[in-house]
């Protein structure tokens, strides 16, 4: 009994130690005071979201959002942005901006970001996002942030900054012009 115990917990230590040595370098969090891992996806998975983050709820009871999305691209980011403008407009949104921006700050990124702003109805609600897109070896890593249109003028500073900080490592140029697919679609609150 005494050493199926013992093996049991050195089984378990080895498992516990294996975890910890493999765990990927905590996401810091110092307005917060805490720290996390983050869940650890094959780099070739195609359109998840890693990341999403929320403040407290607003009056009218919709808390404001930013999400990190990893979707698959063929082509070019130019091709990204007039497939997305258009199923925007498509889908009865108002695009408010929309431009690039070169790489200015942060990691090995030295390819420009898709920035766009707009504004539509999901339901009842209207909305206000935000979003940054930047291409990663065949992805496009899209940050948006979303709040009710109404509490907009409230959040835009926090939610803009957050989403502008959006940096990828290892980009790279795309060789090819295929046509892209996946453009961005609204995000459903």
């Amino acid at each position: 009994m005494r050493s199926l115990i013992l093996s049991l917990s050195l089984v378990a230590l080895f498992g516990l130690g294996a975890s910890v040595v493999s765990a990927p370098p905590s996401l810091k969090f110092p307005t917060m005071g805490f720290s996390i891992a983050p869940l650890a996806a094959d780099p070739d998975a195609t359109e998840y979201i890693p990341l999403q983050m929320t403040l407290p709820a607003d009056e009218d009871g919709f808390a404001p959002t930013v999400n990190v999305l990893v979707q698959p691209l063929e082509g070019t980011i130019e091709q990204y942005k007039e497939l997305s403008i258009r199923l925007l407009k498509d889908s009865g949104f108002t695009v408010i901006a929309e431009g690039f921006t070169a790489n200015t700050v942060g990691g090995t990124d030295d390819a420009k970001a898709l920035v766009m702003e707009y504004e539509g109805e999901v339901g009842e609600y209207t909305f206000h996002y935000y979003a940054k897109a930047r291409q990663r070896r065949g992805n496009i890593v899209l940050a948006t942030a979303t709040a009710s249109a109404a509490s907009w003028k409230t959040h835009a500073l926090a939610l803009k900054t957050c989403v502008d900080s959006l940096s990828v490592d290892g980009a790279k140029k795309p060789i090819a012009t295929a046509p892209i697919a996946s453009p961005v679609k609204p995000a459903t609150p």
